[in-house]
């Protein structure tokens, strides 16, 4: 078993080494594209397939002005559409648009694109190693329990 130091130590590195590539991938990215706050509220809303601003904003952790002004941007860009809630006629629901999602697939895609041009430098052996990490960080994530609303 490996010493709690050592263990500590192993998560440093693997957490700086996926935030360093997570923001050079966003870097990546064209400057006309959306906001990373955009995309996150369009992908919430396509895994969710749908939800309320309330619900946005909690799970996204931002404040409602906040979410306001990132879904008025995102309906007029026709990528989200607001619907009366059914269930409550103070409330409306929000669904990403078909543009929404060609749009959230498209910038997905260039990030892979990009990623995948960097991993053809590495050797086959290094390109398996991280098949192999890659695994094991699906299993890292189904391990870390996310926050409760209000912990801290």
């Amino acid at each position: 078993m490996a010493k709690p130091s050592s263990l500590f130590d192993g998560a440093t590195r693997l957490q700086r080494a996926m935030a360093l590539l997570s923001r050079r991938l966003m870097a990546s990215r064209p400057a006309s594209g959306l906001s990373t706050s955009k995309l996150s509220v369009l992908a919430l809303l396509q895994r969710q397939r749908g939800a309320t601003a309330s619900a946005l904003a909690a799970h996204l952790r931002i404040q409602p002005q906040s979410l306001t002004r990132l879904l008025a941007d995102l309906e007029r860009r026709r990528l989200i559409l607001r619907r009366p809630d059914p269930g409550d006629g103070r409330a409306s629901l929000i669904a990403i648009t078909p543009t929404g999602q060609r749009t959230l697939s498209e910038d997905a895609r260039q990030r892979r694109t990009v990623l995948a041009q960097a991993m053809a430098a590495l050797s086959p052996d290094e390109r398996q190693t991280l098949d192999r990490a890659a695994v094991l960080i699906d299993r890292l994530a189904d391990g870390v329990a996310p926050l409760r609303k209000g912990a801290a």
